[in-house]
């Protein structure tokens, strides 16, 4: 998200609206002399002057000390909080919601420091201006990552003050607590309950938007899920229809998990936990009460049970009952109301259907009038019908262990054999079912893609051994490396380039104002004007209270270095890569880079002299303060931006900014 247009404003009181209201006075002058010379014609053209200018004071005056009342009520009594989002002791706040305190007037911008505790990947935004993007009122956090569940959290404001700084600062703290993970409070079917129209639904206690939920059933089936509005109903919709008499088991497996807000990538996720284990039984035919077995996997000797709701006519049944494939085989009945057919051998993996024609009766004489009954697959090739972490999964947490779950039963010992992880793990294996686990003896390492392989040779049970192999890749929870540099707003609309120096020094133990490093950077006086304005390879081009591209612009990495060198060792450089940066960033050095916030487009002009200067819209600095990875492999850069603070960029978003100006900047040792 950019937020550089509701920062390009300052806490002070802006100058254009003053312009305006003098353009406003002279239009209503030059009414205010039409009006007079329109009805009162009959008076001398002095008199007429005059009484235009006796209205037109009056007027003045008015409006002078409505504004003068409107500026001291409005700016000069010290600003309180009204209302603050989540409320004061909040116990069930929302994990991916933004932080709002509002003020019964406008604050000072400049002066004010925030934090949140624990600390969170954020920006803080002012909002809520009373004049484009000028007085404003309202701050607020907007975290960058999903917050952790039932967790406290303090929001602190230092030195809160008016706009014109003349009350004394004050700080103000207030505390809300993220509501808890969710739990499984209801699901229709209930558990032993026939599936009705209204479908599988699972109702949570809270929201599930800092949880990652898992849906498993056996016999298995494809489908998809839905959320309501507010996360805490799932609706799960099945891509086939279910067989009907049928029963199915669902387990619901849940873990809390942080997500990238605006990438939606997984950051960290914790275990998976089962929460919720039922079964159901899908509509039944007429007269038939249950129907076995349905779905895939089913072994080649397995029996199929057909109960009847009525006492059956055993002959009728048997001469209309059939299973396509042929299969040859033996009917029992177990009593009237229970077939039992056992198989001599189905194929392996193929689809049988069950049926019995309408011709059947019942015991009384009725006909059953049903066709199909269901249909089932027999066991194939062993294959993985789940790994857990998934395939692609991102921020597994380290203690997490490798489960393995098999579409059918296998020699455990076989299966063992064939398992490995790369990087190599040492570890135990349990078995759960189906389900081979893995526990490794040693936590995971951060920062790090593991392979998980099952090679062929596999041995079913009742199956086919495996001929193809299973790989899958998952990373584990990320490093965050960061310098403690502190984030400071700039004091100017385009001071962007010394305030980030500014940050660079403080670090190195230095103090320096804007308007000291600003001094020394120096100015190019050369108006913009026909296609012609400064060099910023020299000094600084423009106002630096300007409008970016039109009165002002800015200095590039060759002064800042310059200037930083009169107080520390410093460097510029251009055309590095990323692990250059990050590699001197892990050494303890912050780097100032150049880059742009919003615009990004490239310019040109020339020099007095006939230099042609490359330049790009929103032309920005940011201190490059750390990272999360590795400097070899980093997934966000960490940086310190001075329009909005402290700000956790992709790789990707970072990069094409930084390219913007040839991957340069300065070094602060």
């Amino acid at each position: 998200m950019d937020y550089s247009a509701r920062l390009a404003g300052s806490s002070v009181f802006p100058f254009s609206i003053i312009g305006k209201s003098i353009l406003g006075f002279l239009f209503l002058m030059v009414i205010i002399h039409l009006i007079v010379n329109f009805m009162r014609h009959d008076l001398p053209p002095k008199s007429r002057k005059k009484l235009t200018t006796k209205i037109g004071g009056g007027i003045l005056s008015i409006a002078l000390a409505i504004a003068i009342g409107f500026g001291l009520y409005w700016l000069v009594p010290p600003p309180h909080v009204i209302r603050t989002t989540p409320n004061r002791g909040s116990a069930k706040a929302t994990q991916d919601g933004r932080i709002e305190v509002v003020f019964d007037r406008p604050v000072s911008r400049t002066e004010m420091k925030k934090t949140i505790t624990p600390e969170t990947p954020g920006v803080w935004v002012f909002e809520q201006p009373t004049y484009n993007t000028h007085l404003t009122r309202k701050v607020v956090f907007y975290p960058q990552e999903t917050l952790s569940p039932d967790t406290e959290y303090t929001i602190t404001l230092s030195g809160i003050s008016n706009t014109l700084k003349l009350s004394t600062p004050y700080n103000y703290e207030y505390s809300f607590r993220t509501h808890k993970d969710p739990i499984v409070e209801k699901v229709i079917p209930g558990n032993g309950e026939r599936l009705q129209e209204t479908g599988i639904k699972i109702f949570l206690s809270e929201s599930a938007e800092g949880s990652h939920i898992e849906l498993e059933f056996f016999p298995t089936i494809s489908f998809e899920t839905k959320l309501d509005s507010e996360r805490r109903v799932i609706t799960v919709i099945p891509r086939e229809k279910l067989e009907p008499s049928a029963h199915y088991r669902m387990k619901v497996f849940l873990t809390d998990m942080r997500k990238d807000l605006s990438t939606k990538e997984m950051i960290e996720e914790g275990q998976l936990a089962e929460v919720f284990d039922g079964s159901f039984q899908t509509q039944g035919l007429p007269g038939i009460a249950s129907v076995i077995p349905v779905g895939g996997q089913v072994a080649i000797d397995d029996t199929v049970a057909v109960r009847f709701t009525k006492p059956m006519n055993k002959q009728s049944v048997e001469q209309n009952f059939l299973i396509e494939p042929e299969v040859e085989g033996k009917i029992d009945w177990a009593d009237d109301y229970l077939l039992v057919f056992n198989p001599e051998k189905y194929e392996y993996n193929t689809k049988y259907t069950v049926a019995i024609s309408g011709k059947a009766l019942t015991a009384t004489g009725e006909a059953l009038g049903n066709e199909v009954l269901g249909h089932f697959t027999t066991l194939g090739e062993v294959g993985v019908e789940k790994i857990m972490p998934a395939n692609g999964d991102l921020g597994v947490g380290i203690n997490t262990p490798i489960k393995v779950t098999l579409n059918q039963e296998v020699s455990r010992p076989s299966a063992e054999a064939n398992f490995s992880v790369t990087p190599s793990l040492k570890g135990k294996f349990s078995w759960l079912g189906r389900t081979m686990v893995f526990t490794p003896e040693q936590p995971l390492n951060k920062n790090t893609t593991y392979l998980v392989k099952l090679d062929p040779g596999v041995k079913s049970l009742k199956g086919l051994d495996s001929e193809k192999g299973f790989v899958a890749g998952f990373s584990t929870t990320q490093t965050t490396f960061k310098l403690p540099v502190p984030a400071y707003l700039q004091q100017h609309s385009l001071s962007c380039e010394v305030a980030s120096l500014r940050m660079a020094l403080v670090y190195r133990g230095i103090n320096a104002s804007e308007e000291e490093l600003l001094n020394r950077v120096g100015y190019d006086p050369t108006p913009h004007s026909g296609g012609v304005w400064g060099n910023p390879y020299t000094a600084f081009v423009g106002n630096v209270d300007g409008k970016q591209m039109t009165t002002g612009y800015g200095v590039y990495w060759g002064p800042i270095a310059r200037v930083a060198r009169s107080y520390t060792q410093a460097s510029e450089f251009s055309g590095w890569t990323t692990k250059q940066l990050l590699t001197e960033v892990a050494k303890g050095n912050p780097v100032i880079v150049w880059g742009y916030s919003g615009g990004g487009r490239a310019m040109y002009w020339n020099t007095p002299s006939g230099e042609k200067i490359y330049a790009v819209t929103g032309e920005h600095t940011y201190v490059v303060v750390g990272f999360v990875g590795t400097p070899e492999n980093p997934s966000r850069i960490i940086v310190n931006d001075s329009l909005v603070g402290q700000v956790y960029m992709t790789k990707q978003t970072f990069e094409k900014k930084w390219n913007a100006f040839g991957k340069s900047g300065v070094v602060v040792y």
